[in-house]
């Protein structure tokens, strides 16, 4: 989580399939999106869906705890279907960086 935050912060707003895609490890995908959960959960970051269909991860403050306590502020989820298929496609969708 602390990695993923750190992109975050340097980058201030990211794809997420380029946030979360490792193209050696379906299982590390898997687990880069269940950190980004939590940090979506904790207010740590937002997500948003741009004009083009992408979906925009960018780095937020997290409420204090007596805003969220009073009720002025509430935590969000997000339910995001993904299986080995939609990493393949991934795969194929996102260019590969070259250095």
């Amino acid at each position: 989580m602390f990695t993923m935050f750190d992109i975050l912060k340097s980058k201030r707003r990211v794809k997420l399939e380029s946030l979360i895609l490792n193209r050696k490890s379906f299982a590390q995908t898997v687990e880069n999106l269940f950190a980004l959960s939590f940090l979506v959960k904790d207010g740590r970051v937002i997500m948003a869906v741009d004009e083009k269909g992408s979906h925009l991860v960018s780095p937020t403050n997290a409420a204090d705890a007596p805003s969220v306590m009073s009720g002025k502020v509430a935590y969000s989820h997000f339910v995001f279907r993904y299986d080995f298929k939609d990493w393949k496609l991934m795969m194929d969708f996102l260019a590969v960086e070259r250095s």
